[in-house]
C-alpha cells in the first residue's frame, strides 16, 4: 500500500474514549518521515553505555548511588535539548521501605514539550530507569541487592536511551498535543520495599496526573528493546482500550519501511511494566519490547539468558534493533501528538 493512501487512515484513532480523526497532509507525513530518519543508533548506544555504569557505579538498582547518578545523567541529557519546555524531578517515597530507606527519595525524571494548539492533552513516552539482578538466586539477591553488579543494559538502559533519543528528535517538531518524556523510577521489585509488587514510579506519576486533571490520551512504554541476535522482532502489549495504538504502530512500520517484524493482533496482555499503571487508570497505553515474556523463545526470538543478571551488558545488544524500535516509538508518538510543522 502506498504512503499516500495509508497515512490518512493512520490518523483515525480513538483518544480518550472519543473518535478523533485528522488528515495530516504532506507536511505531517514529512515530519514523521524526518523523525524516523533522524533517530541515531550512535546516540542510543551512547546513552546505554553511560547508563550501564552511571558515574562508574555498578548498577541502577533503586536506592543505590548508581540510581541517583543515573537520575542525574538523564536530567542532564534532557536539559541539553534546547527546545524542551521543562525538565523536572518528580520525587516520591516508599513508606514501607526498610528504614532509613523509607525517608530516601526516589525519582521520576519528566521532560515536557508543550503542545502548540491542544497543550492540555498529553502523549507520554516512558521507560523505567532502575534495573535488577534478581535472577542470581533468592538468597544472593536478598543479601546483596544493594551492592551487586547490575548493568541493566537491555533492561532497561535500552528503553531509557530510546526515550532520550525520541525527545531529542521530536523536540524539533511542533506537535499539537503536549509530549511528556519520562524515565520512571522503581519499576523493578527490590527486597527493601517490603512489597509484593513494583511499578511504583509510574503508579505515582499516573496518580498525580489524574489528581491534577491531566488529559493523558496515550502512553508508549519502551522496555527491553535491544536484545535479539536472531531477528528484528518487536512485540507489543496492549489492552482492549489500547489496541488502536498497537495497530497504528504496525501500520507505521509498514508505511515507512522501518523494517521490524511485528506481532499482529491480538497483542500481548502482559502487564509487567509501567504501561500497566496507565491501564489501571483506564488510559490507553502500549508496551514495545523485544519479546514478551523475555525468557520465552519463539521462531523470531531466542530466550534472553542475560535477563535480570549481572551479565546484561551492552556487548550483547543488537543496536540495529534498538534503533528501529526507537524509530517506531518516535513515529507512533508523533502521529498521536499530531505533528503540524518543523521548528
Amino acid at each position: 500500500m502506498s504512503l499516500q493512501r495509508i497515512i490518512p487512515l493512520l490518523m483515525i484513532v480513538s483518544l480518550g474514549g472519543c473518535e478523533w480523526a485528522s488528515q495530516p497532509g504532506p507536511q505531517s507525513a514529512e515530519n514523521i518521515s524526518h523523525a524516523i530518519s533522524s533517530i541515531s543508533a550512535a546516540h542510543v548506544y551512547k546513552h546505554i553505555d553511560a547508563l550501564q555504569m552511571p558515574a562508574g557505579l555498578p548498577s541502577r538498582i533503586a536506592f543505590t548511588p548508581g540510581f541517583d547518578s543515573a537520575v542525574s545523567y538523564v536530567r542532564r541529557a534532557f536539559s541539553s535539548i534546547p527546545n524542551l519546555t521543562s525538565v523536572e524531578l518528580d520525587t516520591f517515597f516508599v513508606s514501607t521501605a526498610t528504614p532509613p530507606l523509607n525517608a530516601k527519595a526516589l525519582v521520576n525524571v519528566v521532560a515536557t514539550l508543550r503542545g502548540s494548539t491542544q497543550p492540555e492533552k498529553q502523549v507520554v513516552v516512558g521507560a523505567h530507569l532502575d534495573c535488577s539482578a534478581s535472577f542470581v538466586g533468592t538468597s544472593v539477591w536478598n543479601s546483596t541487592w544493594s551492592t551487586i553488579r547490575a548493568p541493566g543494559a537491555d533492561d532497561n538502559a535500552s528503553g531509557v536511551a530510546g526515550v532520550l533519543e525520541i525527545a531529542r528528535v521530536l523536540s524539533e517538531t511542533s506537535p499539537e498535543l503536549t509530549l511528556k518524556f519520562i524515565a520512571f523510577g522503581a519499576e523493578e521489585l527490590v527486597p527493601a520495599y517490603n512489597l509484593g509488587y513494583s511499578l511504583l514510579g509510574s503508579a505515582v506519576y499516573v496518580g498525580r496526573a489524574v489528581a491534577r486533571g491531566d488529559q493523558v490520551v496515550a502512553m508508549i512504554n519502551l522496555d527491553m528493546i535491544a536484545y535479539n541476535p536472531q531477528s528484528l522482532f518487536c512485540d507489543i502489549a496492549a489492552d482492549s482500550t489500547s489496541t488502536f495504538i498497537g495497530q497504528l504502530a504496525v501500520d507505521l512500520n509498514a508505511a515507512y519501511n522501518i523494517g521490524l517484524t511485528m506481532r499482529q493482533q491480538p497483542f500481548s496482555p502482559g502487564r509487567s511494566s509501567d504501561h500497566a499503571s496507565f491501564w489501571d487508570a483506564k488510559i490507553p497505553a502500549v508496551l514495545f519490547i523485544e519479546n514478551f515474556p523475555p525468557r520465552q523463545a519463539t521462531p523470531y526470538y531466542p530466550s534472553n539468558s542475560y535477563y535480570h543478571l549481572p551479565s546484561d551488558s551492552l556487548s550483547h545488544l543488537n543496536m540495529d534493533l534498538a534503533r528501529r524500535i526507537t524509530q517506531l516509538a518516535g513515529a507512533t508518538a508523533l502521529a498521536l501528538a499530531k505533528p503540524t510543522r518543523a521548528k
